[in-house]
């Protein structure tokens, strides 16, 4: 009972707006209603599954992770975003380059597919993971080690 209790406070904690706007902005671009439920769908199954097999998996190992990646040396980090920089640069200068050369056409939004809103909801449901409420409901469950208690604690939390 303490867990599922910790689910609706974390769940409180770790509010979301942002599937708000995405909802509005895909109902703005004439979304159908089939659209709008895959991505609602989505997000509800892929954070509640996702979050238990977290717990299942990382549940009492994620202090490693941590203590992991904390002892890496900066030039790593360094090493990394530099990675990523050049990355996104070389993303960015192709895409105008195309840009340039291509003649841009006018084309008429019927709104958003239900793929575009299945990975729409996908990326909303990976922006979870950094959330330090989902990950404090993860290492909770981790310790519990009860599935059904954590599907419904994760449900809890998501559906909050």
């Amino acid at each position: 009972m303490k867990l599922l209790f910790s689910a609706v406070v974390l769940g409180i904690t770790g509010f979301d707006p942002l599937g708000i706007p995405i909802i509005i902005g895909a109902l703005s671009a004439n979304a159908d209603k089939k659209a709008i439920t895959t991505f609602t769908l989505t997000v509800l199954f892929g954070s509640v599954i996702s979050g238990t097999f977290m717990s299942i998996f990382l549940g009492n190992n994620i202090s490693f992770l941590s203590n992991f990646f904390g002892l890496l040396p900066n030039y790593v980090w360094v090493v990394l975003n530099i990675l990523l920089i050049l990355g996104l640069s070389y993303w960015l200068i192709k895409r105008l380059i195309s840009e340039n050369n291509k003649k841009k056409e006018i084309k008429t939004s019927s709104g958003w597919s239900q793929m575009d809103m299945f990975v729409t909801g996908l990326l909303f449901t990976l922006s979870a993971f950094p959330d330090p409420a989902f990950i404090s409901l993860v290492v909770l469950c981790g310790h519990n080690g009860n599935l059904i208690v954590t599907i419904i604690a994760f449900t809890i939390w998501i559906l909050i």
